[in-house]
């Protein structure tokens, strides 16, 4: 049964409860809603024509050859990029990310804002080009500027901020490479703070450190002389190693295990406590321009995720 058909039954049901029966309208609303919207419109679309479909539930042969049709069919610009960014997302269902990137390119010159957030997610996991997390930014705030509001997430999942944290000299010091275990350990609090920190992670993460890394962590927090009775009775000592499971925690829930922020946090760590040195510093407001490589969890993939919203 063509899809058509589906909408048809709606429209001819509401019409016969309702009393409105001026056939030329319903007409003129079926002929909006396309075998293509139905079949790959995305559910975040500010303009989608039907509810959406997620990105697993996509058949690629029946999206290329009805929007194919639909975008050569096109009455205006707008309708244009929306039949386009279809057609690319049944390009991507069907394994050919750099033609589906290609197509997110010429929708979003056209105005489609879900096709930025595509573009967003190609940039920043590099799939049909070389990950840039600067141009994965720029995407994104693009698509959120036009009305796909789900690549926030993906902003804020790329985009560091030591004023989430308790202890934001100390977390951005690590995650800006401006600090080293030199001038963290000469303070016990800050010493155990950041310890707890990356322990927490460790624990919520998994491990990031190599064994030589983990044995140089449990030095840097017992170093020889070190006595438990010392610090029993140190209240910011122990009120610190709350506050660093607070921090570790606010960092997986902003930025994740795997994300761009995650994976340079974890390697700057790693690098840390392998070198003992003071790594060169690289400012903490531009973040995006590190090398990060980040793994898949962006707007393709969370849509996959359904089942938890």
């Amino acid at each position: 049964m063509n899809m058509k058909h589906y909408i048809g039954l709606f429209l001819f049901t509401f019409a016969a409860t309702s009393g409105y029966t001026q056939e030329t309208e319903s007409t003129s609303v079926l002929d909006r809603v396309t075998d293509c919207d139905i079949l790959a419109a995305h559910p975040n679309d500010p303009a989608r024509h039907a509810e959406g479909v997620f990105d697993d539930e996509i058949i690629p042969e029946l999206v290329l050859e009805t929007c194919e049709q639909s975008i050569t069919s096109a009455q205006s610009e707008d309708e244009w990029a929306r039949f386009a960014f279809q057609f690319g997302r049944g390009l991507l269902a069907a394994g050919n990310a750099k033609e589906a990137i290609e197509q997110f390119v010429e929708a979003a010159k056209a105005g489609s804002a879900a096709a930025e957030g595509y573009l967003g997610d190609a940039y920043q996991y590099g799939e049909g080009v070389s990950v840039d997390i600067v141009q994965a930014l720029k995407h994104y705030r693009a698509a959120v500027d036009g009305g796909f509001g789900i690549a926030e997430t993906q902003i804020s999942g790329l985009t560091f901020d030591k004023n989430n944290f308790v202890a934001p000299e100390l977390i951005g010091g690590v995650y800006s490479r401006n600090s080293s275990l030199d001038s963290i350990g000469a303070n016990e609090v800050e010493r155990n703070h950041l310890f707890t920190f990356v322990e927490t992670l460790l624990r919520e993460c998994g491990s990031f450190l190599n064994p030589d890394e983990l044995k140089t962590l449990y030095d840097f927090r017992y170093p020889n002389g070190w006595a438990a009775e010392l610090e029993a009775t140190n209240l910011d000592l122990l009120k610190s190693t709350s506050l660093a499971e607070y921090d570790a925690k606010r960092f997986e829930e902003f930025y994740g295990c795997d994300g761009a922020v995650a994976t340079q946090m974890f390697r700057n760590l790693s690098s840390m406590l392998g070198s003992k040195k003071k790594i060169q510093t690289v400012k903490a407001s531009e973040p995006e321009k590190q090398d990060a490589e980040p793994s898949r969890a962006g707007i393709w993939n969370a849509l996959r995720r359904r089942s938890d919203d």
